[in-house]
């Protein structure tokens, strides 16, 4: 199996970031492939990290 991982990083971007990860939901994985996505919130001020937690 292949592994992909894809790392995001962000500061108070929440929006973009939401708009970043469902751009990601939508596509199809390619068979025998494990997508992982990290998001690195590089002390955001913003709702970014509350956002994160309920999804």
């Amino acid at each position: 199996m292949h592994t992909l991982t894809v790392l995001i990083c962000t500061h108070d971007r929440r929006e973009l970031l939401s708009r970043a990860l469902a751009s990601l939901d939508a596509c199809r994985l390619p068979a025998n492939w494990d997508v992982r996505i990290r998001v690195m919130a590089n002390a955001c001020s913003d709702d970014t990290l509350d956002w994160l937690a309920k999804r």
